[in-house]
């Protein structure tokens, strides 16, 4: 798959993609194996921007999805009538379901730590990230300084000095989301 992206994208300095580790993913022989060839090629070498969220988010996010199958899983910036009916969609998603979320953050939690064990454990180079620090810090876009760090561990693109205007042109999506859990929790 990445061959075939470096193919694609001849030119770019950086080949990459996404990579969600469901459970039953990264527990599959062909998972594991392809840790193992990135763990060990060193040419090109393949390194991994390890992004974690928070799992309330991460829940929350399946929730809006599950119960709004109509509504885009992303907004495009500028698109406001997206932008407005997704933020909609993501209120009172919990009422009356406490416990099961509490359970299912803890099933989340053990499973992402799980991840990150089995990143060390094989060897495989990775840099870890917040997602929370990499986009809309405060409702003021993200932390330049965890951008830095990612670029830096990539060899690519600005690992110091980075402005949030450059950071805010390479942003195509908008936040689709309430600012806060007080209105998703209610």
């Amino acid at each position: 798959y990445l061959c075939e992206k470096q193919k694609k994208y001849r030119k770019a300095k950086l080949v990459g993609f996404k990579w969600k580790p469901y459970a039953p993913i990264f527990s599959a022989p062909a998972a594991l194996a392809g840790l193992k060839t990135i763990a060990e090629l060193k040419e090109p070498m393949i390194k991994v921007v390890r992004l974690r969220r928070n799992l309330l988010d991460v829940q929350i996010s399946r929730r809006k999805h599950s119960l709004h199958t109509t509504t885009a899983a992303h907004c495009m910036k500028g698109d406001s009538k997206c932008i407005q009916n997704s933020m909609f969609t993501g209120l009172d998603l919990y009422t009356g379901e406490m416990d099961r979320l509490y359970d299912r953050l803890e099933f989340l939690q053990a499973h992402e730590d799980k991840v990150d064990e089995l990143l060390t454990k094989m060897n495989v180079p990775f840099v870890q990230v917040k997602y929370e620090r990499l986009y809309n810090v405060d409702g003021k876009g993200g932390d330049l300084e965890e951008w830095e760090k990612v670029f830096s561990f990539l060899g690519v693109g600005p690992a110091t000095n980075l402005t949030h205007k450059q950071l805010e042109r390479g942003m195509k999506h908008a936040a689709t989301h309430p600012p806060g859990h007080n209105v998703t929790l209610a």
